[in-house]
């Protein structure tokens, strides 16, 4: 996560620089002026050539492009058909073709990858690259921010669509990756900060800054991530929660709750079982969606025990509403009594 983040960041930091030195010798072979009515060319501070409005309508339309929308909605248009829809194609297709794919290599096959965490670098990379567009003229900062969170809505359905249709489990190790997209987090604080101070500093020529803004800018920027790396390191954890007292429950009582064990999830371990202590039962590899097959053996810590789900019959002819409802009309047309009426077209009615 962080070496994606930080390589998306240094290609939009060598793109925007590339932006300025080809906007600049454009401008200058143009005869272009500053708001002071000074010669782009006469400009001889790096700072001042920045400040300059077209050097910043330049570099902010650079930024706008490569996050609308590249980066903020195109790839998640494009995920779902190639991570989800073009494998499962292809498998259907490989194990329709073979007949030796059979059973648990054929379900493998057709199976879609796990949920990890992965979604955060996406998300922050997003959120820095609005971050930077504040450093830039306001024309950009309300679409950036727009399409930011059309984006992230359509992210957020794809994901909720995902967990609850494609993905067989989620696969979460453990916290590192999380506090580690927490503590990213002060990328983009680090750059607010940094552009509060740059939009301070409005006319750097007259205030003499010069190159000292940018060290005193990036000081803000570096200052700040060490500030609240401290802060998520020692004062953070003030607020956490306390480590609990060891649970009085047996191993067997959490072995009847949880499917997969040590033993069970470890596929050398149930060869092992199976072929060299001769257990009977032996110890069945965990799979998800399949712990119900999995058998009980209390001698080697083997206790969990379930039921399979009950599977959706579709082989059940529908319901046809036309016929039912025909002959609902029927009933209530004939000249009979309307209790009777009633009660012949509801039972009529249930047995279709």
């Amino acid at each position: 996560m962080l070496l994606y983040n930080f390589a998306c960041v240094f290609n939009v930091v060598l793109d925007i620089a590339v932006t300025y030195l080809v906007a600049y010798e454009m401008m200058v072979g143009h005869n272009m002026r500053t708001y002071h009515g000074v010669h782009l060319k006469d400009v001889d501070t790096f700072t001042g050539r920045v400040e300059t409005y077209a050097m910043q309508r330049e570099m902010g339309k650079s930024l706008w492009r490569y996050s609308w929308p590249s980066t903020f909605m195109l790839p998640f248009l494009i995920e779902p058909i190639i991570t989800i829809y073009l494998p499962y194609k292809l498998m259907s297709w490989v194990v329709r073709s073979n007949p030796k794919y059979r059973s648990y290599h054929a379900e493998r096959f057709l199976t879609s990858t796990p949920m990890d965490l992965s979604r955060y670098a996406d998300v922050l990379l997003n959120v820095i690259l609005v971050v930077l567009i504040l450093f830039f003229p306001g024309g950009y900062t309300l679409g950036m921010f727009a399409t930011l969170a059309l984006s992230h809505v359509f992210i957020y359905g794809y994901d909720h669509w995902r967990v609850l249709r494609s993905i067989p489990s989620c696969e979460f190790a453990n916290m590192n990756v999380d506090w580690w997209a927490q503590w990213l987090l002060t990328v983009p604080c680090g750059l607010l900060l940094s552009c509060a101070i740059y939009k301070w500093a409005v006319d750097i020529q007259s205030k003499g800054w010069g190159y000292g803004l940018v060290f005193v800018v990036s000081a803000a920027f570096f200052g700040h991530i060490l500030i609240h790396t401290a802060l998520l390191l020692w004062f953070v954890p003030l607020f956490g929660c306390k480590e609990k007292e060891p649970s009085n429950m047996s191993y067997k009582q959490c072995g009847r709750r949880i499917a997969c064990s040590w033993f069970s999830a470890n596929p050398v371990y149930c060869l092992r079982s199976c072929h060299i202590y001769r257990h009977e039962p032996p110890c069945d590899f965990c799979v998800a969606g399949k712990e119900h097959l999995l058998r009980v053996n209390e001698d080697i810590g083997l206790h969990f025990d379930d039921v399979p789900i009950e599977a959706e019959n579709y082989d059940e002819s529908p319901v046809d509403v036309r016929s039912v409802l025909r002959t609902l009309s029927t009933r209530f047309s004939q000249p009979s009594s309307p209790k009777a009426a009633a009660a012949e077209a509801t039972a009529e009615a249930n047995n279709i």
